[in-house]
């Protein structure tokens, strides 16, 4: 008798784990309707994450990359920026006159420690308005708040949960 309780509990155990993969594989990045401020921000990060510069930068608009060079911003060695290890979810959108805002979540894991490793997440605002029917961003984006040429990129922050 005991032992059909153990190929039993085994049973559910397995097919609980056969349907979280499943489910972790079938899970889809969301899409944003082409020409929206959304979808802005996620090709912006999708660049990011696929060390696509020139893309990165075009997302900004004219008057940041007047007074930014794409060097300027991606010119150092250092890679903090890197999307690697980090999660973003969509927060919420909202317009205030001609600007838009997206809100997302970035969550980071981070190095071990004594209890195994840890994450910690924080939520971003990317300011957009049109420029020539394009999308751009209107203030410099994460995870570059400003011109390296004014002033050295910060080291992002972090929180623990």
């Amino acid at each position: 008798m005991n032992n059909y309780w153990l190929i039993g509990g085994g049973a559910a155990l397995g097919i609980l784990i056969v349907a979280s993969i499943v489910v972790a594989v079938l899970q889809n990045e969301a899409e944003f309707a082409p020409g929206s401020p959304e979808a802005a921000v996620q090709a912006y990060l999708r660049a990011l994450d696929e060390d696509d510069i020139r893309a990165a930068y075009d997302a900004f608009s004219p008057e940041l990359r007047e007074g930014c060079s794409v060097e300027d911003i991606f010119g150092d060695d250092s890679d903090w920026w890197r999307m690697d290890e980090k999660r973003i979810t969509f927060e919420g959108a909202r317009t205030l006159d001609e600007t838009t805002f997206v809100t997302v979540r970035i969550s980071e894991l981070s190095g071990g420690g004594l209890f195994g490793p840890s994450e910690y997440s924080f939520e971003e605002n990317f300011a957009l308005k049109r420029f020539d029917g394009d999308w751009k961003f209107s203030q410099y984006p994460w995870p570059f708040p400003r011109c390296a040429r004014v002033a050295p990129a910060p080291v992002p922050p972090r929180y623990i949960d």
